[in-house]
């Protein structure tokens, strides 16, 4: 296998099925159990999307979100359960499916990330974008992802920063709406979400979704990362940024 850069989005099929140590009792066990500062729980606001409430207060709430799941709008996100020693070998197992269906030599990738997302039936996450590729495997339930191909824009210097799994909230220019694409992601599917796109998800409303986001980064990803630095000095200096994204094989040198 060779390095390989994710430069669109696709569905895809993996080798891989999660136990019942994800379903919503034993994830309930998880959160209480990693550290304060990887725990996320969503409080609505009147945009119709969540506020994230992390740290000590997040805590405070995981019992009331666990119980509320099934019934009200909230979501629950336990970050890095990469390092749980009891969740450990199933996510390698989980990174390993994906990086064969990618065909991405394991060799090459680092800071791997391993988040569960679990969200009420119709939750809705804003327009953001990731500094890292990551793939989306659906556990449990339905998720409509929405992406939009910001075309030369895709490495904006806006949108990048030289700091990995991380993300930001934007707004989209009006004049890239036409690149938009709708996915559906089922369990036993993924969805590649390349570095930097903006999308948004939204749940099915007919039930809660559980979902993993397994990411990480490669040395194309580190070297885009620069690049997009550098087009922020490019652009402030008025002049145009380097053209990147638009081939794949000499992006991957």
């Amino acid at each position: 296998m060779t390095q390989a850069l994710i430069f669109a989005p696709r569905l895809i099929d993996l080798d891989w099925a999660a136990g019942d140590e994800f379903g919503l009792a034993e994830l309930a066990c998880l959160a209480r159990r990693r550290p304060v500062d990887t725990i996320e729980v969503g409080a609505p606001t009147s945009t119709g999307y969540f506020a994230a409430v992390a740290g000590a207060a997040a805590v405070a709430l995981l019992a009331e979100a666990f119980g509320q799941l099934p019934t009200a709008a909230t979501w629950v996100v336990l970050k890095d359960i990469q390092q749980d020693t009891l969740y450990a070998p199933r996510i390698d197992d989980l990174f390993q499916a994906v990086l064969n269906s990618l065909h991405i030599d394991s060799g090459v990738i680092f800071n791997r990330r391993c988040h569960v997302f679990i969200s009420s039936s119709g939750a809705r996450t804003p327009l953001h974008a990731d500094d890292c590729n990551g793939v989306l495997v659906q556990v449990s339930g339905c998720k409509e992802m929405v992406m939009y191909d910001m075309g030369r824009n895709y490495f904006s210097p806006r949108l990048a920063r030289l700091r990995s799994g991380t993300s930001r909230v934007f707004a989209l220019p009006a004049n890239h709406a036409c690149g938009r694409q709708r996915y559906i992601v089922r369990p036993g599917t993924g969805l590649t979400v390349p570095w930097n796109w903006p999308h948004e998800a939204a749940t099915s409303t007919e039930s809660p979704s559980i979902s993993i986001n397994v990411s990480f980064e490669t040395p194309t990803t580190t070297r885009c990362a620069l690049i997009a630095a550098t087009n922020d000095l490019l652009l402030h200096a008025g002049r145009a940024p380097l053209a990147i994204g638009v081939n794949q094989r000499s992006d991957a040198v």
